[in-house]
């Protein structure tokens, strides 16, 4: 299915949005903005793929606008077309200092407005793509290692300075080579895409959900504290194990996970020594029968 973006179209007289609106309807999703701080205002709530900006409007021009934009966590990275009837290159240069992708010239004519917003939107949509195949698993479609660390780690930085309960588990696939070996590599795959379908069904849209190892996951479940965090992982283990994959002798293959958990905290030396503690207990649960959760706490494993 074909992604539809959403422009920003900003200009304070009607008669250009107008214009804008009638070049690009049908094609784009599109939102309206009648001076700069409603653009930055709207920009912020709805974060469009693309703004459309014009430059010369009353109180705060397209350049002020631009420079706010750029200036802010969450707008930095949209890419701005300036629309201007200010050809001069001074202007151009000054545009393009701030970090606008693009310039049109008013009059707008429709075929050239139509090629600058499909190329700069094109470059966007590739350049997410490649973002995502740095950080995705190619198998699962959840995070990869190197994504999931990174945004733990970020997660632990706050907790440093915002203390607050943080549930860290550790998840393996019970006797996953054995499935490779009865049922191939394809059917293993099978299950590793079940299986992280079902976890991710019962996650949080804040949550974190990564593969580590081979048949090896992380989650990072924030504002959740330790009896939350075993709860989270018992139901997410029983829904694992009524969960089941067809193999082509007809018979449904079933499966389980065995789940360790522990908190992280600010007070952690590192990230590791809280993804350690969460290996240790998923440890405990394999070697106690698997298809079962355990808990390590900081204080535990100091004792």
């Amino acid at each position: 299915m074909q992604q539809t973006f959403s422009i920003l179209l900003v200009d304070d007289l009607p008669t250009n949005l107008y214009t804008l609106s009638q070049i690009l309807s049908g094609t784009y999703d599109l939102r309206i903005a009648t001076s700069g701080l409603d653009a930055l205002r709207i920009a912020e709530a709805q974060a469009p793929d693309l703004i459309l900006l014009d430059i010369m409007m009353p109180q705060m021009d397209g350049f002020e606008t631009l420079l706010r934009l750029r200036h802010t966590e969450w707008g930095r990275e949209i890419p701005v077309i300036l629309v201007t009837a200010d050809d001069r290159m001074e202007s151009q240069v000054k545009g393009l200092e701030l970090g606008a992708e693009d310039f049109i010239a008013k009059p707008i004519l429709a075929p050239v407005l139509k090629a600058r917003v499909h190329n700069v939107l094109e470059r966007l949509r590739l350049h997410r793509e490649l973002v995502r195949l740095a950080t995705t698993d190619e198998l699962t479609g959840v995070m990869n290692r190197r994504q999931f660390y990174a945004r733990a780690e970020s997660h632990w930085h706050l907790l440093q300075r915002y203390p607050a309960p943080c549930g860290l588990l550790m998840v393996d696939l019970d006797k996953f080579k054995s499935i490779n070996d009865s049922y191939g590599h394809a059917v293993g795959d099978e299950v590793l895409k079940a299986f992280a379908a079902v976890i991710r069904q019962g996650l949080r849209e804040h949550d974190l959900f990564g593969r580590v190892g081979g048949e090896e996951f992380a989650l990072l479940l924030p504002q959740t504290g330790v009896q939350a965090c075993v709860d989270v992982a018992e139901r997410l283990r029983l829904a694992l194990a009524a969960c089941a994959v067809q193999v082509d002798s007809g018979a449904p293959l079933h499966f389980t996970a065995s789940f360790g958990c522990t908190q992280l905290r600010g007070e952690d030396n590192c990230l590791d020594a809280a993804m350690s503690r969460a290996d240790k207990a998923l440890y405990c649960a394999k070697t106690g029968g698997r298809n079962q959760t355990q808990l390590l706490l900081p204080e535990d494993a100091s004792a």
